[in-house]
């Protein structure tokens, strides 16, 4: 039988487990706002000095994909927090 204490263990270790992938999708954001950020002054370069930078696109690309990216986190965040919850709730009743 899983003691009070082992529960209580367990249930720090998803909460560490929810924090790290909190943490990476924060990450996933701000290299998409970099990438977003490099793809708009490659582009206002190439407008300006009237070379085209193909680079400036897959910058974008890189941008796009790392939203992607943090959104799919928070929504397994958003999914694992609930499930967390539910089962601290169940446990206390």
């Amino acid at each position: 039988m899983i003691t009070e204490k082992e529960e209580e263990s367990m249930l720090i270790e998803r909460k560490l487990k929810q924090l790290k992938l909190i943490n990476g999708a924060m990450a996933f954001l701000y290299l998409s706002v970099a990438f977003f950020v490099i793809s708009a002054l490659l582009s206002g370069i190439s407008a300006h000095s009237g070379v085209e930078l193909c680079i400036s696109v897959y910058a974008l690309f890189a941008g796009i994909l790392f939203s992607l990216l943090a959104l799919i986190s928070l929504m397994l965040y958003s999914f694992r927090a609930v499930k967390l919850r539910q089962d601290q709730y169940h446990k206390k009743c």
